[in-house]
């Protein structure tokens, strides 16, 4: 977001849907643990939330880069979002099949 000029504003907005993208997924199996509907729907907000940092990182920061870090923050939002990418995977094999 700074390489991209964003306000800290909406830096400040996907920090917070990160936190809360974690929350989601954290609380059903510890508030929940035997109540799978209530996991799953955690879960699905948490990743609602996951969304509009793909969009920022992918979409919006990337439009405001500066030419000279283009390569790099490319390459950097690009790895973040696939290693990110594996959290629902591993979530869903993990905590959300009991």
């Amino acid at each position: 977001g700074l390489l991209a000029g964003a306000s800290l504003s909406h830096i400040s907005f996907i920090i917070g849907c990160d936190v809360l993208m974690i929350v989601g997924g954290l609380a059903g199996p510890v508030f929940f643990p035997a109540n799978e509907t209530a996991k799953w729907t955690l879960f699905t907000i948490g990743m609602i939330w996951f969304a509009p940092i793909i969009y920022a990182m992918l979409v919006e920061w990337k439009v405001k880069m500066n030419p000279a870090v283009a390569g790099t923050y490319s390459l950097v939002a690009n790895l973040t979002v696939v290693l990110w990418a594996a959290y629902p995977i591993m979530w869903a094999l993990c905590e959300g099949t009991g």
